[in-house]
């Protein structure tokens, strides 16, 4: 698959692929954590910053956070779950502060 210009996008399961993909040029959806520590993340954040220095379209890099497991979120489907018209919802999520 990295090697194959027909396929631009890769759906990362395992965060030891992330680099590799991007190195390849893919965009790249993984689910969260990116990585487990703060030397992995500068090695991504300066892989990520070199490409998008160095390629003319810069590479994307996509972190799901699947919501839809948060208890909240599970308590909203159940109280909208007999809707049936259409509906949109926007939310913020605070992750925290780090001091």
């Amino acid at each position: 698959m990295l090697g194959n210009e027909n396929i631009n996008t890769i759906l990362i399961a395992t965060r030891k692929l992330v680099l590799v993909a991007l190195k390849a040029g893919k965009k790249v959806y993984t689910e969260k954590p990116l990585c487990i520590n703060e030397k992995k993340l500068e090695t991504i954040r300066a892989t990520y910053s070199h490409l998008c220095n160095t390629i003319s379209q810069g590479p994307l890099l996509m972190v799901g956070f699947n919501r839809r497991y948060a208890p909240l979120i599970k308590r909203m489907k159940l109280l909208f779950a007999k809707r049936s018209e259409p509906m949109i919802m926007h939310y913020r999520v605070n992750a925290g502060f780090k001091g």
